[in-house]
């Protein structure tokens, strides 16, 4: 089985799959969409480099544009943990332990707006989802940084808020970052946005997942799959990756 992607060049990306789930059902293929950069998913034991013990040290991009997160320091490293969701593993960043993983520079420079992040998971503490790799130039989603749980974004300029009363099971979120014209879907109940507002309009360096870009404010977060485009999703993409997730990871 494969996984069906086009980088942010507009070349198609392969990349073997070949896992079961549901006593021998087969995982879906993620849509094929163009200007794909960045694609994790913690299902796909072959891109992903842990210890005996499932600390990972390295998560690999699974497109074609090789941006692999990773992080050195044993203490800071997440653990993957099996059977966590539909019978799927996630990675679990524990707040405490101040996992992150991260890359300082994308391949091809910085990641320009619009862009478009598609996530399954779980937070556990409030904190940070994602962030840059290194600098200021950066899109961030945290949970409660004004004080409530809310989903919060920010491009450069502005903390964009979205909604309060979160569930605590896995979710899926699609958070596009383009200026005044950004949004958020809560949930793949519809493919209409459940929020829209103006975090700003910087461009992303690098990547760092559950952390700020200077390696703070560590957010306690499981991830199950996340992927990044260079662009604006359509209406009909949306919808894809929307029923993608839930069949994949039985999350509404």
């Amino acid at each position: 089985m494969k996984i069906h992607g086009t980088s942010k060049g507009g070349a198609l990306s392969h990349k073997d799959f070949g896992v079961a789930f549901g006593g021998g059902a087969v995982v879906p293929d993620i849509p094929t969409i163009d200007d794909l950069v960045l694609h994790l998913d913690a299902n796909n034991t072959d891109s992903i480099t842990k210890s005996a013990t499932d600390y990972v040290s390295v998560w690999g991009d699974l497109s074609d544009q090789s941006n692999d997160l990773s992080q050195s320091t044993g203490s800071k490293q997440p653990q993957w943990i099996a059977n966590e969701q539909n019978g799927l593993p996630s990675i679990f960043f524990k707040q405490s332990n101040e996992c992150t993983l991260s890359r300082s520079t994308a391949t091809g420079g910085t990641t320009s707006q619009p862009t478009t992040y598609c996530f399954v998971g779980k937070f556990e503490n409030n904190g940070y989802f994602w962030g840059a790799g290194s600098t200021t130039t950066r899109q961030i989603l945290v949970v409660s940084n004004n004080g409530s749980s809310d989903f919060d974004m920010f491009a450069g300029s502005n903390w964009a808020s979205g909604f309060t009363s979160l569930s605590s099971d896995y979710f899926q979120i699609i958070v596009e970052y383009n200026g005044a014209s950004s949004k958020l879907w809560i949930t793949g109940a519809s493919t209409t946005p459940d929020y829209t507002g103006n975090p700003g309009t910087k461009a992303q360096t690098g990547f760092r997942l559950a952390a700020r870009y200077n390696d703070s404010n560590w957010g306690g977060v499981r991830f199950c799959e996340l992927a990044v485009y260079e662009k604006s999703l359509s209406t009909s993409e949306i919808g894809s990756i929307q029923e993608y997730f839930q069949d994949k990871w039985d999350v509404p």
